[in-house]
């Protein structure tokens, strides 16, 4: 099933969040969901200590306003099609792009954190990922943020940098 490639910007970005309610904490690193409130915090912190050049980038891929939606979802079908790749959570993303297919489902507020948090979490393996996702620690996930983000595919980074050609 491809059907990540089918999704409109809106229900891919719906499907990233959709993806934590349904995966289990068996999949998680430690066996732990992170809170909403945690990713929030991480993202939070991401932006704050992110280099000046890409710290643009990296708010207004955080932040949940409807602002750059063509972008945002194209990092979201990113995200959903290495999730994919994945036996263990193919089951929770094939559910959350069902569900993000259904007519009146509402953003979250948490939304954009989870896509910057998870972008970050899930680069390392992008070829095949293993069958937890790591923690988000803030470290690792500044460490590894610069790289990340001008790895996404063309025109992304781009549209998060205001006048950035």
């Amino acid at each position: 099933m491809d059907s990540d490639s089918t999704l409109t910007d809106e229900q891919a970005i719906r499907a990233v969040r959709l993806f934590y309610d349904f995966s289990t904490p068996e999949l998680w690193e430690k066996g732990k969901k992170p809170s909403p409130d945690f990713v929030k915090m991480i993202a939070a912190a991401l932006v704050a200590q992110a280099p000046a050049d890409l710290r643009p980038a990296v708010a207004t891929l955080a932040n949940d306003q409807a602002t750059q939606t063509p972008a945002r979802g194209e990092v979201c079908r990113l995200l959903l099609s290495r999730l994919r790749e994945s036996p263990a959570f193919r089951t929770a993303v094939d559910q959350a792009i069902e569900t993000a297919k259904k007519p009146q489902m509402m953003f979250d507020p948490v939304t954009g954190a989870f896509i910057l948090a998870l972008l970050i979490a899930t680069a390392e393996n992008a070829e095949g990922l293993s069958t937890v996702i790591r923690a988000l620690d803030l470290k690792g996930l500044l460490h590894e943020l610069p790289a990340v983000l001008k790895a996404l595919p063309e025109g992304v980074l781009k549209a998060f940098l205001p006048g950035h050609k």
